[in-house]
């Protein structure tokens, strides 16, 4: 059991989270819309495939998690960068959150 203990340690050493860090999902939370309230419900639209209507009140509710087209809204760190940068280019103020997948189940 030790020599197991001991083994799994070393792999643990050898190999480091970095594979898991790109694998890691997050949420993108829209906190607020800023003043270009517009911009970012054509933004929104763009991202989530709303109507103009559904995409206006999903502005409006903030703060709210993006809805993506995933089973769990989460999404990939460069994903989840590219739109966080393109919503603050808009003056909106966007938190990513990791998604832990131990808390969904």
């Amino acid at each position: 059991l030790y020599l197991t203990q001991v083994v799994m340690r070393l792999h643990e050493l050898s190999f480091p989270q970095e594979e898991e860090e790109q694998e890691k999902r997050y949420y993108v939370r829209l906190t607020c819309y800023g003043n270009y309230k517009i911009q970012i419900i054509k933004i929104i639209r763009e991202i989530t495939g709303f109507g103009l209507k559904q995409s206006k009140e999903f502005v409006e509710s903030v703060p709210a998690n993006i809805p993506f087209d995933t089973n769990t809204n989460a999404i990939d760190i460069e994903n989840a960068q590219k739109v966080v940068n393109k919503l603050k280019e808009r003056g909106a103020t966007v938190e990513l959150i990791p998604f832990d997948e131990r808390k969904t189940s």
